[in-house]
Formats: C-alpha cells, structure tokens, sequence
C-alpha cells in the first residue's frame, strides 16, 4: 500500500491545524478550568503527526476523517496520564480513546472493502452501535471493580433507570468473567490499566492491527453474551 510521499506529509500536518484545534477545543470545554487547552492542542499534534505519517490516500477517506480519531485518541491519551483525573474520569476517557480506535479500526476495514448494499451497510452499522454501547458498558463495570460506583446523575437518571443500568452492568461482568483468559486479558489491560492497543499489541509481539481485530471480536462477542441474558 501507497502511503504520502515525505514531502507531502508537512503539507497535511499544516493544513489541517484547524482540525486539531476544534476536537481540542470540544473536549477542553469539558474538562476543569485550570487544563489548558494549549496542552491538549500539544497532544493532538502528535496525533496528527502520526496519521500524516500512515495515511494512505488510495483507503478512499479524506485525510481529515482518517486523522480524526487518531488526533482525538492522542489528546484522550494525554489527559488520561494528567493526575487531577479521579478514577471514574479516567475509565470514561479511557472509553472514549477505545471507542476512537475501535471506530478507527471499523473506518479502516470498511474502506478496504467493496461497496456494501443497503442491508449490509444497515447490519454494519448496528454491529457497530452495538460494539460501541459495550465498549461504554466495558467502562464502567471497570469503575464498580475498583469500588468507585458510575457517576449518576439526577437530573436524567431516574431511579428505575439506575436499578436498570446496574443489572446490565452486573451481567457484563459476568459475560466478561466468562472470557477465555487472553480474551480477559485484553480487557484487564485495556479497561482497567489504561493500556492502548498499540501498547497490548506490542506487549504481546503482535501489530496494533492483530489486537483491534482481537478487541472487536470480543465487543462482538459480549455484544452476544448480553442479548442471551436479556440485558441488551
């Protein structure tokens, strides 16, 4: 596969500045006052910088949806290392930057195939709506294990709702429980410790392409496990 020559890899990190500058932007209107949103666009740039480095124009994507997740991902990845996080943040932020790959590695199999009918592109998107509600599920039930209960909010979550989530929550883990070992491995590492798929991937001797095809299997897999219980 043909990737941007060198000379024109200066070209796409400059021209798309502004595309680092509005994800920054939206996150840092989140987060508390005192981060700075010159430290987000920071990590952004090296995100930027590496997807200007792997692109490959021949996929089909424009350069700025390829890069996306990938500028996303690097500021999730820099916040999650900042120590004013609490426990429930970083395993919300650790959601979002595994949602991001996850969407990433979806976009990249997507382009590398023929055009889908309709039925097929409807089944794809609901697998992947699916595969994303457990990656946020994955998330907290990450949260209970360490003792620290999801945030709830009043104000959109009614009793019943709550009693609700929990129950699912509880059969998550039980599916999530019933993993082969390197299946629950790879949600220990990734969920609870903060890894990156790049960084599993490279603790296994394998490419990050080996451990997003490993980690969407199991979305998929508990996406199932889920639905046999009645909780999805």
């Amino acid at each position: 596969m043909k990737t941007v020559p060198p000379s024109d890899i200066d070209e796409l990190i400059c021209s798309n500045q502004g595309l680092v500058r509005s994800i920054a932007l939206k996150i840092h209107s989140k987060l508390p006052r005192h981060i700075l949103l010159d430290d987000l666009i920071a990590d952004g740039q090296v995100g930027l910088a590496q997807a200007a480095t792997v692109y490959q124009p021949e996929s089909g994507a424009s350069f700025s949806t390829f890069a996306y997740y990938r500028i996303r991902g690097a500021i999730y990845d820099g916040l999650s290392k900042m120590s004013w996080t609490s426990r429930s943040t970083l395993h919300r932020l650790r959601s979002h930057r595994l949602a991001g790959e996850f969407l990433d590695e979806q976009a990249s199999e997507k382009s590398a195939t023929n055009a889908k009918s309709t039925a097929e592109e409807a089944e794809w998107v609901r697998e992947t709506t699916e595969k994303l509600a457990v990656v946020y599920l994955a998330s907290q039930v990450a949260i209970m294990e360490r003792d620290d209960l999801p945030d709830l909010d009043p104000d959109t979550k009614t009793p019943d709702w709550i009693v609700a989530e929990r129950e699912v929550l509880e059969s998550l883990r039980a599916a999530v429980a019933a993993l082969p070992e390197p299946d629950r491995r790879l949600i220990r590492w990734a969920y609870y410790d903060g890894l990156s798929l790049t960084e599993i991937a490279r603790r296994c001797g394998h490419h990050k392409a080996w451990a997003s095809r490993l980690h969407s299997r199991i979305l998929g897999q508990l996406g199932r496990s889920l639905q046999a219980l009645g909780a999805a």
